[in-house]
């Protein structure tokens, strides 16, 4: 399933442009639609999956970085595995788990990193992000 998810999403993202989209957020099985808050803070975006061992370890570790950060910056994760998520993973072009993307207040990209990523260099970005200053992917 996963990887039909990203051969999909490969052919429908050849031309897509990384945008600050609406954003669906799933809390207590009820569906809401968000977009991220227009409040002048960057955001924090995780695509992960229940069934990913990689996504499952950083967990714990994101969770304290979102605290870290807490009004500071917004923190989004979303489940490859809600079709409610599936344009999200075009416009993000999402194609390995975990998927995290650092963006700044204005909707420009800071940083984009697929797999396990270490904490310190999550915690650079979202400072960069944070301070305004932009940044380049990996």
């Amino acid at each position: 399933m996963r990887r039909a998810v990203y051969l999909i999403a490969t052919a429908l993202t050849v031309a897509a442009v990384l945008a600050y989209p609406a954003l669906v957020d799933r809390k207590g099985g009820k569906a809401r639609q968000t977009q991220i808050p227009d409040n002048g803070l960057p955001a924090f975006v995780e695509f992960y999956s229940r069934s990913c061992e990689i996504c499952r370890m950083m967990r714990p570790a994101l969770h304290r970085l979102a605290r870290e950060f807490e009004g500071r910056a917004n923190f989004l994760f979303l489940d490859v595995d809600d079709p409610a998520n599936s344009t999200l993973l075009e416009e993000f072009r999402v194609y390995d788990l975990p998927s995290i993307h650092v963006i700044g207040a204005r909707g420009e990209r800071i940083a984009s990193f697929e797999g396990k990523v270490g904490v310190s260099t999550l915690r650079k970005h979202l400072k960069a992000a944070v301070n305004g200053k932009g940044g380049t992917s990996p």
